[in-house]
């Protein structure tokens, strides 16, 4: 459940963010960032894709590639486990 969560870990894709996917990806964010207090979310760009206006000025952990290289995908797993671990330190908890 997101009310739940202390962060959101959005994985983007085209299937997640085109225009004509389900709207399930984008109203995610959407009650993330309009939750008081909002709720962190940390991109993960796992494809190729349009990365929705609502979250673009945020920094994102780039995995495009992991099905090609070997290396991307373990790296990007521990940029963001350190983004996530991050967040904890700074979200407080009930």
């Amino acid at each position: 459940e997101l009310w739940r969560s202390d962060v959101l870990v959005a994985l983007l894709s085209p299937g997640a963010t085109a225009a004509d996917a389900p709207p399930l990806c984008r109203e995610e964010l959407w009650l993330a960032s309009s939750h008081e207090p909002p709720l962190p979310i940390l991109p993960l760009l796992a494809l190729p894709c349009e990365v929705p206006l609502l979250i673009y000025n945020l920094h994102y952990v780039d995995m495009v590639g992991w099905q090609d290289s070997p290396a991307v995908f373990p790296a990007g797993l521990e940029q963001l486990e350190r983004a996530i671990r991050a967040q904890l330190d700074v979200v407080p908890h009930a």
